[in-house]
């Protein structure tokens, strides 16, 4: 009995000590950001969908913001390659624009009525820089943001602004969605 649990540890042992020199690393491939796609999504349901024209209940609305990224020769898709930005992204805001004259937030930062919707989609990306780090890799592409405060019912388009390290901007202007 005594043999068996010596063997049994030994095993053990042996085991939480072995090498793992054949795991694959994960390899870094430049990348730069070269645009940013907007879709509204319906978060109403079990899980976030496409908007139907462009209507949604203010307070299940959904932005997901697509990055587009170029990764030059190098294939981004494979498991072991992660692209890494050049350029890393900074800060990433988010403006609105109301089709009301009689609106307050229309052109305004509205950054701070969005939260990361929590990790749970497909790829899916968790936005560092609202923490003040820098976004330098970026394995999933999009990143998906709950309005957390309702903007009042109507119309509105949406601008994202990436701002870069090396301070350039990559813009994008969502299509309308009007809130009810």
């Amino acid at each position: 009995m005594f043999r068996y649990k010596l063997l049994f540890l030994l095993l053990i042992l042996f085991t939480a000590m072995r090498c793992h020199d054949d795991d694959p690393e994960m390899i870094p491939i430049p990348a730069t950001l070269t645009g940013v796609e907007l879709t509204h999504l319906d978060n109403t349901g079990e899980v976030p969908v496409l908007s139907q024209e462009h209507r949604v209940k203010a307070e299940a609305y959904l932005l997901c913001i697509r990055l587009i990224i170029d990764t030059g020769p190098y294939e981004s898709d494979s498991f072991f390659n992660i692209p890494t930005f050049i350029d890393a992204i900074s800060k990433i805001d988010i403006y609105a624009r109301s089709d009301s004259e009689t609106d307050q937030t229309s052109g305004t930062l509205v950054s701070d009525r969005f939260k990361d919707y929590p990790l749970a989609l497909e790829d899916q990306l968790y936005d560092v820089t609202s923490t003040g780090e820098l976004l330098t890799q970026c394995k999933q592409t999009s990143l998906y943001k709950a309005m957390l405060y309702p903007l009042a019912p109507g119309r509105y388009t949406f601008r994202v602004v990436c701002t870069l390290v090396s301070g350039k901007t990559v813009e994008a202007d969502s299509t309308p969605v009007e809130f009810y």
